[in-house]
């Protein structure tokens, strides 16, 4: 998978070509694995994120404390509440809007 369009929006703020979805297998699992995996690991708190088949469940699993989306009400979600609440300023702004745009897109496996 090429990175470079995820690598200069979060950095630059600009896409050479800009992707009319939030990808999740391109986007969402990257930005995870930069600032999730490090502590949601097997060994680590839970829920553990380490395993790529078992991210897009947890991520999307109401039964997972601090889980769960909302694709019609975002700020609803238990993931956005998470990021926000415990766990805020782990994600960048940009990195934050990317995963609200996701979300908002219906939070597909794509």
């Amino acid at each position: 998978i090429d990175y470079t369009y995820v690598i200069n929006y979060l950095t630059k703020g600009a896409l050479p070509i800009k992707p009319t979805f939030v990808s999740f297998k391109g986007i969402i699992i990257p930005m995870i694995n930069e600032n999730c995996i490090s502590c949601h690991n097997a060994s680590g708190q839970k829920p553990d994120l380490t395993r790529f088949s078992t991210i897009y469940t947890t991520m999307t699993s109401t039964t997972i404390e601090g889980c769960g989306v909302d694709t019609v009400n975002v700020s609803n979600s238990g993931l956005v509440k998470t990021l926000t609440g415990k766990m805020a300023g782990k994600l960048s702004d940009s990195e934050m809007q990317l995963l609200l745009k996701w979300i908002s897109e219906g939070a597909k496996n794509n």
